[in-house]
């Protein structure tokens, strides 16, 4: 779930990692780990499907509540460490986290100052 947001992110650059907690409509009352797309102002979530096997509606989760992590800084955590989740695995390398959450936290303060998230760096 977690590589395949972060290469939806890679294809879509308007959009912004996150990692957090969100309501799985199957079962509301337990958030669960996971992570999705943003604008800035809405979610964005290529893994949690709309329509069931049997093309029956399903709604999306109904909650969200993350960190907005750049993108490259969380793709080479995930080359360097071969786990895909930061939150979760922070401590098995401290030094490429710490640059995740150092830019989680340099654009959440844009973010305040400015109504909107930065331009995101590209490669």
């Amino acid at each position: 779930m977690f590589r395949l947001v972060v290469q939806t992110a890679r294809n879509f650059p308007k959009y912004w990692y996150v990692e957090g907690l969100a309501s799985d409509p199957d079962n509301p009352d337990v958030p669960i780990l996971h992570a999705w797309l943003t604008d800035g102002e809405y979610a964005f979530d290529p893994t949690w499907a709309a329509i069931t096997q049997k093309g029956e509606h399903r709604p999306v989760p109904v909650t969200y509540w993350g960190i907005i992590m750049p993108f490259y800084p969380v793709q080479d955590f995930m080359k360097i460490t071969g786990y895909q989740c930061v939150l979760n695995n922070a401590w098995r390398d401290r030094a490429s986290s710490d640059k995740v959450f150092a830019r989680a936290k340099e654009t959440l303060e844009y973010q305040r100052q400015h109504g909107r998230l930065p331009v995101q760096e590209r490669r």
